[in-house]
């Protein structure tokens, strides 16, 4: 299954959510998220960039999800529009997986916080995020079962965005991990 998401800045959140209740989307409650990315090497950037699995544990509402984001098209420049394949589940104790990912050799990369009110519109999930350090973002994600399926349903991704006023140049926008280290690595 491939996740196929599209990001992008977000500058004028009431307008948005004025324009999706519109077209009957109604917005969840907020919700705090803690990510935690774990990988194999992330010393720098390129290193980082270079792991093919990224693994995450997300702590939300009292629950525990573990992900795991295989990204055999992830580039240099953390290609926004990377559609990694992706498996997910719950886990009942957080503690032994952290330890199990350490016997494994992964390693805590960096912690994301966020909070994130989610809708949902046609055969899409919409996710509304205000990120620690980063800003306001929308998310517009589909899954597919075909590699096929990913231009198309990117460029259906996108000409949404558009439509409700998003502008073109924010469109596109990294992945948070990786405008999170971008950050961290050009720090003074």
């Amino acid at each position: 299954m491939r996740e196929i998401e599209i990001k992008a800045h977000l500058r004028e959140r009431a307008v948005i959510i004025e324009k999706l209740k519109e077209l009957g989307c109604a917005m969840g409650e907020p919700v705090a998220q803690e990510d935690i990315v774990y990988v194999k090497r992330a010393g720098s950037m390129d290193e980082f960039l270079g792991n093919d699995l990224f693994l995450r544990i997300r702590a939300t509402k009292g629950e525990t999800i573990f992900t795991l984001k295989y990204h055999p098209d992830r580039t240099q420049n953390g290609n926004s529009l990377s559609m990694p394949l992706e498996h997910e589940l719950t886990v009942s104790s957080r503690p032994e997986l952290e330890a199990m990912l350490a016997l494994l050799g992964f390693t805590p990369a960096l912690r994301i916080y966020k909070e994130r009110q989610t809708s949902h519109y046609q055969k899409w999930e919409i996710c509304l995020d205000d990120v620690e350090e980063l800003g306001s973002f929308i998310e517009v994600e589909q899954l597919a079962e075909h590699e096929e399926d990913v231009g198309p349903v990117s460029d259906s991704l996108i000409a949404f965005l558009e439509s409700l006023g998003v502008a073109a140049a924010d469109i596109g926008a990294k992945r948070y991990d990786v405008q999170l280290l971008e950050k961290r690595f050009s720090a003074p």
